[in-house]
């Protein structure tokens, strides 16, 4: 039960990100990477899809680290930002279960 509560939060970014990285792929068409990142941070400052419900400092370091259009560079920067979520949520799980749900 206490890995399926900490595993939420990180299944969740996962769906959103699966689920919006066709949207943003769709979107990459013709832009360069600069213009993406741009626009991927406009839509997490007012709460847009698909990065809505995203913390701006997450998806800028996720950005920063994946610096390009290549879809594997894509997966190990939002994953990584999961992972330290999951981490964070285990670590709390047995001390403070309502902020591990939360992370």
């Amino acid at each position: 039960m206490r890995a399926a509560i900490a595993a939420r939060p990180l299944a969740a970014l996962c769906l959103v990100l699966a689920s919006g990285g066709s949207a943003l792929a769709a979107d990459a068409e013709g832009r360069s990477w600069e213009a993406l990142k741009a626009e991927i941070e406009a839509r997490v400052e007012r709460g847009a899809y698909p990065v809505m419900g995203l913390k701006a400092e997450d998806v800028r370091e996720a950005l920063a680290e994946i610096g390009g259009l290549d879809r594997d560079a894509w997966a190990r920067g939002w994953m990584r930002t999961g992972e330290r979520y999951l981490a964070r949520a285990r670590s709390e799980e047995a001390s403070e279960p309502k902020a591990a749900r939360a992370d």
